[in-house]
């Protein structure tokens, strides 16, 4: 918790998601979520409210499984 303020306060452009009640492996647990806030934290647009609409998007024109997606940073 203190690291991950620090680093965020410190870090240009960081920016710090909190995930209120899920354990350390949020690419197991939480896998959608996570993604649609890595791909809106790499496109540029972190809080954009539409972030999960244009993973789910992505993804359906891909063809692939959101299930079965994991990015690693």
């Amino acid at each position: 918790d203190i690291a991950a303020r620090t680093a965020a306060r410190t870090i240009p452009q960081a920016t710090l998601i909190e995930y209120d009640g899920e354990p350390h492996g949020l690419f197991a647990t939480v896998p959608r979520r996570l993604n649609a806030d890595l791909i809106a934290f790499l496109s540029g647009s972190p809080d954009l409210p539409d972030r999960q609409q244009r993973f789910d998007e992505a993804i359906e024109d891909a063809g692939v499984d959101a299930g079965k997606i994991a990015l690693f940073p």
